[in-house]
């Protein structure tokens, strides 16, 4: 974990490729799809000049972490914007979602949309559900089946994303703010932009060919310890390909959440025809 007492001296292994296979965690983003970005890799996190954390932010970040083990289940409402940029054109998507966790079974369900695009996925444990093929001309029955790759279930929820996010980050305190579920503490977040886009990886956010940040800043509001509000800002650029910039809230509502799969089939070849 970040010290609050200690700069982060610049780790090597921050500026050379660590590749890691692929793999889809239960919430993937769905954004623009602006082809490959350019192999150039990012520089962004070798040259390490950020200020070392505060030592309220990282008893607030750590406080958290108890807080967020002794919850039964929340629900995320997901927004934001996506904008690609090159050749003097721009290009834009807003988001729109929601993310609903059990804990106690061990199950989500998340629905993200951005214009056009539509994903959706269960969980339950460590299977991940995709849905089958689906016609817009005739009657196919609603199933899904299990894909691929697993979901590791700690990482993709709010107790293990906030533990993974104070190992690579520093961590700021900015002071408090009136919000409506009470007085919130605001943590601001500086992690590595490469350990950053590592971990998006691991949990299927970013694709293989996409590029790390080249800047990363995520605040997160803090109501009884808990994060009821986080916004992330990342911006990736490259000399031969768009920057992209994307802005994303979640907001988050704690309390029993109830979800029931819907029918599943054994593998995508059990599939109904469409």
């Amino acid at each position: 974990m970040p010290s609050p007492d200690a700069s982060r001296a610049p780790d090597s292994k921050s500026c050379r490729s660590r590749p890691r296979p692929g793999r889809r965690g239960f919430l993937r983003r769905t954004g623009l799809a602006f082809g490959s970005l350019g192999s150039l890799s990012s520089l962004a996190g070798c040259f390490d000049s950020r200020a070392p954390s505060d030592a309220a932010a990282v008893e607030a970040v750590e406080a958290s972490l108890d807080a967020l083990d002794d919850v039964d289940g929340y629900t995320v409402d997901i927004g934001g914007r996506v904008e690609g940029r090159a050749r003097g054109e721009t290009v834009t998507a807003s988001l729109d979602g929601e993310q609903r966790v059990d804990e106690t079974e061990r199950r989500a369900h998340a629905l993200v949309e951005a214009d056009d695009d539509r994903e959706e996925l269960y969980v339950e444990d460590a299977t991940v559900y995709e849905q089958c093929g689906f016609s817009h001309y005739s009657n196919v029955d609603d199933a899904w089946y299990p894909a691929e790759t697993d979901a590791d279930w700690r990482e993709a929820t709010l107790l293990g994303s906030q533990a993974e996010l104070l190992d690579i980050s520093e961590v700021y305190d900015r002071g408090t703010e009136t919000r409506t579920e009470g007085e919130a503490r605001v943590v601001e977040f500086a992690p590595a932009p490469d350990e950053y886009h590592e971990y998006q990886r691991r949990v299927g956010v970013d694709d293989e060919d996409i590029q790390s940040p080249d800047s990363v800043t995520l605040t997160q509001w803090l109501v009884d310890d808990r994060p009821v509000r986080m916004r992330s800002e990342v911006e990736r650029g490259s000399l031969f390909g768009p920057t992209v910039e994307e802005e994303i809230t979640h907001d988050v509502t704690y309390g029993p959440v109830s979800i029931e799969l819907p029918e599943i089939v054994e593998d995508e070849e059990g599939c109904p025809e469409p």
